[in-house]
């Protein structure tokens, strides 16, 4: 299984680099770039800015990501996002509103890809909220999104990857292999199937906006995680 449009800067992944770090950094890795991600996908409030910026400087100083397929693209985002000047955040909100918010070129809900007339909407986004909840991840209403947005999706993704590293320093096979099972099912009947029409929206972003990285990041990351998931060709 496989992403079917490429994004300039993708390297494809390896079944090596996917078999070699199973534990230890790859397991931290999963958790935050899935919430990276899924933080700039959110409305660009300062606070959340400013932190995402904070947490973009302390991976670079890390040098955490390093020799993976998403490695380079992952950087330039990074670097891209440290360099962000707050001040202007009225420019990363126009940019937001135009893609995402105010009839959006690139709704955020997978909803509207995968169930374009809207009929069957809000049974599909009830058996998103049920599968979240049956997991253990409550949505937090201050969030103010719906379960089918795109935040929230990578975020329940994260949740999973990190209750799957809890298991595994515990020695839990059993769990782990339970909430390794639920991201395969979750990227396979979700992400796979909305991810790549909602990307090729994202193209039409403006270049030196902070969502023209996050694109190919993103992409990258996500055929990365195929390949983890064993979801790959």
């Amino acid at each position: 299984m496989n992403f079917p449009i490429q994004v300039q800067g993708d390297a494809p992944c390896t079944s090596v680099s996917v078999e070699t770090k199973i534990t230890g950094e790859n397991l931290f890795l999963r958790q935050i770039g899935y919430r990276l991600f899924a933080g700039l996908f959110l409305y660009p409030e300062h606070n959340r800015l400013a932190e995402l910026q904070e947490a973009a400087s302390a991976l670079l100083a890390g040098e955490i990501g390093q020799g993976y397929p998403f490695s380079a693209s992952l950087e330039s985002l990074l670097k891209q996002l440290t360099e962000t000047d707050l001040k202007d955040r009225g420019t990363i909100i126009n940019e937001y509103n135009r893609l995402f918010l105010i009839r959006p070129k690139a709704p955020p809900h997978e909803t509207v890809y995968t169930n374009p007339e809207g009929q069957l909407r809000g049974m599909l986004i009830a058996q998103l909220e049920e599968r979240y909840l049956e997991a253990g991840l409550v949505i937090s209403p201050e969030l103010n999104e719906l379960p089918d947005h795109i935040s929230v999706e990578l975020e329940f993704m994260a949740f999973l990857c990190m209750k799957e590293a809890d298991a595994r320093l515990a020695n839990e096979d059993r769990a782990a292999n339970h909430f390794r099972a639920l991201q395969e099912s979750f990227m396979r009947q979700h992400l796979v199937r909305w991810f790549p029409k909602f990307a090729q929206r994202i193209k039409e972003s403006e270049p030196g906006s902070i969502y023209h990285f996050l694109l190919p990041a993103v992409y990258s990351y996500l055929r990365h995680e195929l390949g983890v998931l064993g979801l790959g060709n």
